[in-house]
């Protein structure tokens, strides 16, 4: 499976996967100013000295300037470009720093759902569309549901189990459920779901 690990910012996470890196604007710099080699560095780059650029360029097999005058966020043209090279997208920097980029990166995954994940030291997101997943508990103790639209899901081996129900985007009452032994299994029957696993 090809995976490519998006870096959008300066980030102080442990990056765990092993695939091609990625640089999002500031992100391709924090990757080339720490000597880790790129796939991709793309970015308007409008904050970025023309030294710094340099660096990034030496750093990267690719570089693409994007006009800074453009109807999307870097990450989005980010995955414009590059969504169909790969089965999995990682994203590192996407939570935190500017809330409206954090809402536009959670928006993101339901853009490009059971494409792309969103992590940090205390998360991990990620869109599902209709089928039936095996969530592994992995290190994080809550997991919630949401969903932006309307979704039919059932839910076996969480503290809080659910059978065919129908969420819509007002129902919070999902938040901080868990999964009882290593694994749960989610079923979505139609529409698409949010799922996120957190730790204190």
């Amino acid at each position: 499976m090809s995976v490519g690990i998006m870096v959008l910012r300066h980030i102080e996470d442990n990056i765990e996967e092993i695939g091609d890196y990625i640089g999002v604007d500031a992100g391709a710099l924090y990757l080339a100013s720490n000597h880790i080699h790129m796939k991709y560095a793309i970015g308007d780059f409008d904050s970025i000295k023309e030294d710094e650029l340099d660096l990034v360029k030496e750093y990267s097999d690719n570089l693409i300037k994007l006009n800074p005058i453009k109807n999307d966020s870097d990450s989005e043209a980010c995955l414009t470009y590059i969504s169909d090279k790969y089965d999995e997208l990682v994203i590192y920097g996407g939570i935190g720093g500017r809330l409206d980029h954090t809402l536009v990166n959670v928006r993101l995954l339901n853009k490009y759902p059971n494409k792309l994940i969103m992590k940090d030291k205390n998360n991990k997101s990620r869109v599902f569309s209709e089928g039936e997943y095996v969530i592994k508990k992995e290190e994080y103790k809550y997991i919630s549901f949401f969903t932006f639209d309307k979704t039919t899901i059932s839910l076996k081996g969480f503290k809080y189990s659910l059978n065919q129900t129908i969420l819509t985007s007002n129902d919070l009452y999902t938040l901080s459920n868990e999964i009882v032994n290593d694994k749960g299994i989610l079923t979505i029957h139609d529409g698409k779901l949010l799922v996120i696993q957190s730790r204190d």
